[in-house]
């Protein structure tokens, strides 16, 4: 198998996306090959598909299904990218576009602003990302001061009073599969509220992963989310450090969530071809 890819990396999330087409039930073969270290080295992957929605220009199907917030900015970056190509080719150039595309994981379209900054490969992205369907908060003997953050392709929870251990992100995945909240895609956010610092691990069953992210986009919104309605007031620029870099959120709060919007840079790493055989992925 021959397949066209991009590797973009926001804030050090790196997604692979394939531009060509692959069998749905190959999703998640292919993507665990090429995360590999000897392959394209990345935290995700993700597939462009045609989109269903008459207002939207391309899908993005994620390797298991999930809501990505990172990986569609991505896309739109993408997207303005190609499109930027084509327009330098007819003598025109656009530093600025809006580009409306569909995600796995959340029914409907997004909203994406993308700008280029100082050369192509590097880009701003912000997006409205999708309202949460439940926001529980709770304590637990172990966890300590949570947040669950129930998105329609994605849930979170955020520990606000914990360090970074690889039994709490255990104890996590068993507290949220027993939440009785659907899905089978998990974030485990340890947050500092002082220093807006977060790390965040994702869990992916369908591809069977475990990943400590460089950055994660739906829970930086996860907790600008939890954040509002714990405060019951909006959030402007909350930027979120994580190891891979800063994501910015809004949250227009109004007896309730209203609107959430995600944003920073994104940069493209690499575009070529890859190929697939029998014994895994070659370059």
């Amino acid at each position: 198998m021959e397949l066209r890819f991009v590797k973009w990396d926001p804030s050090g999330n790196t997604t692979i996306l394939i531009l060509d087409p692959v069998p749905h039930d190959r999703h998640a073969e292919v993507a665990v090959e090429l995360m590999k270290d000897r392959s394209l080295c990345a935290e995700q992957v993700g597939y462009l598909e045609a989109p269903s929605h008459p207002s939207a220009v391309a899908k993005l199907k994620m390797m298991g299904g999930e809501f990505c917030g990172n990986a569609s900015r991505c896309l739109a970056a993408q997207l303005a990218l190609t499109g930027q190509r084509e327009k330098s080719r007819q003598g025109s150039l656009e530093t600025k576009q809006n580009i409306t595309i569909e995600v796995s994981g959340h029914k409907g379209v997004l909203e994406a602003k993308v700008k280029r900054l100082d050369d192509p490969s590097r880009w701003d992205v912000e997006i409205g990302m999708p309202l949460p369907k439940e926001i529980r908060t709770g304590i637990n003997d172990q966890l300590g001061l949570y947040s669950i953050v129930f998105f329609e392709g994605i849930t979170h929870i955020v520990l606000w009073e914990k360090s970074v251990s690889n039994l709490l992100v255990q104890e996590s995945l068993s507290f949220l599969r027993a939440s009785g909240l659907p899905g089978d895609t998990w974030g485990i956010l340890f947050y500092d509220e002082e220093l807006h610092l977060m790390v965040p691990v994702v869990s992916v069953e369908a591809v069977n992963t475990l990943i400590y992210e460089q950055s994660c986009g739906s829970g930086t919104v996860a907790v600008g989310a939890a954040l509002a309605e714990k405060n019951k007031a909006s959030i402007t620029q909350l930027g979120v450090k994580q190891p891979g870099g800063e994501l910015v959120t809004d949250v227009v709060w109004d007896e309730g969530i209203r609107s959430i919007r995600l944003s920073g840079e994104i940069r493209l790493v690499a575009e070529g071809t890859v190929y697939l055989n029998e014994g895994g992925v070659e370059t």
